[in-house]
This record gives structure tokens, C-alpha cells and sequence, in this order.
């Protein structure tokens, strides 16, 4: 899940899709949209996803953005807590998708990677550590 780790650990998320339905003529049902976060591990945001003495950082929100023409964004807010300062931040990431059933790969711009799946308005990525649901 290394777009979830990206902004865990200063960068988090992934994103997933499918194919299949539409009219009933093999057209792929469309998965743009987007997609905010519901959990990550089964908790609702905020989350913590990293905390160490004198460092806190929380997951407040985010979401994936699937365009027609096969490109993404996503985007995070987080709280930090330094020490007894505390603000947000955001960070945006983007590439291309590509899908294969119900397996979309999401090719970052800096070159990284990684896969989710799509069931119904529901992308989930797990790492084998974390899972991180989206919902359309």
C-alpha cells in the first residue's frame, strides 16, 4: 500500500477499480469519481498513523479522484503535533490507472506503484499490515 504509507508516514493512501456491466453491450461501468476515505483499519479519521515522543501525525480526511482519461489525484489532510505545536497539512499525489477486473494499479508520478480493488463504490487497499477503505 505505498501510496497509504506515502502519506502515513508523511504521504498516505491507494486506490482501486473495475470493469464490467454498463448497458449490457461489454461496456465497462465507469469508475471515475471520487472516492473519500472511510477507515484505515477499521477506524473512521481521525487516525493516528504515526506517533512518537515529541511527533503526532493524524489522518483527518482524504479521497481519491478517478478521472475518465485514466488519470488520478489523491489527496490528504493531516494534523501534525509537534511537540505542543500543532497544525494541518495536505498533500496531493497524482499518476495514471489502469484496470484489470476488479484490480486497478495506480502508477504514481515519481515512479512508485502499488494496486487496490473495487467491489460495487468501494476501493480498498490493504498492505498486509493496514487496510485503508475509500467509498464512492
Amino acid at each position: 500500500m505505498r501510496a497509504f504509507m506515502k502519506v502515513a508516514a508523511i504521504g498516505l493512501f491507494g486506490l482501486a477499480a473495475a470493469c464490467g456491466g454498463g448497458d449490457g453491450i461489454n461496456e465497462p461501468v465507469s469508475i471515475a469519481g471520487t472516492y473519500n476515505l472511510e477507515t484505515i483499519d477499521g477506524q473512521s479519521p481521525p487516525v493516528v498513523v504515526f506517533d512518537e515522543p515529541g511527533f503526532k501525525a493524524e489522518i483527518l480526511s482524504g479521497n481519491f479522484i478517478l478521472a475518465g482519461d485514466k488519470t488520478f489525484t489523491t489527496n490528504v489532510v493531516f494534523r501534525i503535533t509537534e511537540d505542543s505545536q500543532v497544525s494541518t497539512e495536505s498533500e496531493s499525489f497524482g499518476g495514471t490507472y489502469a484496470v484489470s477486473g476488479s484490480t486497478v494499479t495506480f502508477a504514481y508520478s515519481d515512479g512508485d506503484s502499488e494496486s487496490a480493488t473495487l467491489v460495487g463504490n468501494t476501493l480498498t487497499f490493504t498492505d498486509g499490515s493496514s487496510t485503508a477503505v475509500f467509498r464512492k
